[in-house]
């Protein structure tokens, strides 16, 4: 756990053993209101970057998957985006060599005006959606993790479709057969995302309707 100072932004990295493991995606819990700037890869981690808008210190919880017993290599596929005012952007990174992408993310340090709508694999690539309301030209960065070698694992993609009622939040659970890898989603503005973590079986995600209709989230 770590803290995260009121009316601050702070980034959080975890890290995998570089013995046993290769970091896949990664995810973070909070008990209070933080807006989400960053989730990317790291130095054979993960890195997620919060800003607390509260006046009240908040406790948040990094989460970083490690693949372990693979002999292969994650490396981390990166586009710089530049976005006019008042447009939208839909990134699509693959495995430029042979692999498969196993996660994504991206990074808004720089850009505090874009929303993400959408950062999920679809298919064999990591897309990204992002939309900038503001009329100035905004520049972020994406992110997807390939894994390549021997032997690389199967995947299979698990995908829903939950309604979020008006003003309401709801943790929704995804589990999986195998062991999870990543976790994505696709979600509208309006709809606030307050918490995307793996768990032992699955993905686990937190979200908030903050709009007078129903939303729909598709993780």
């Amino acid at each position: 756990e770590f803290k995260l100072d009121s009316e601050k932004t702070q980034s959080f990295a975890i890290s995998c053993d570089t013995s046993v493991g290769l970091p896949t995606s990664g995810g973070y819990s909070t008990d209070g209101d933080v807006i989400l700037i960053s989730s990317q890869p790291a130095k054979n981690g993960w890195q997620i970057t919060l800003s607390n808008q509260t006046k009240a210190r908040q406790t948040v919880s990094i989460y970083v998957n490690c693949l372990v017993g693979f002999s292969g290599k994650v490396q981390t596929t990166h586009i710089e985006k530049t976005m006019e005012g008042r447009s939208a952007a839909n990134l699509k990174l693959g495995c430029q060599m042979a692999g498969k992408v196993v996660g994504g993310g991206f990074d808004l340090s720089d850009a505090p005006d874009l929303v993400v709508t959408e950062s999920r694999l679809v298919g064999n690539e990591w897309v990204i959606s992002v939309v900038n309301p503001s009329r100035n030209k905004q520049t972020f960065n994406a992110y997807a993790q390939c894994l390549s070698g021997s032997g690389l694992p199967a995947l299979t993609a698990r995908n829903e479709t939950v309604k979020i009622p008006s003003r309401e939040s709801k943790v929704i659970e995804l589990n999986c057969v195998t062991v999870p890898i990543s976790g994505g989603n696709q979600a509208p503005i309006g709809l606030a995302l307050l918490s995307s973590r793996p768990s032992t079986a699955g993905w686990i995600f937190e979200v908030e309707n903050t709009t007078p209709r129903q939303l729909i989230f598709r993780p």
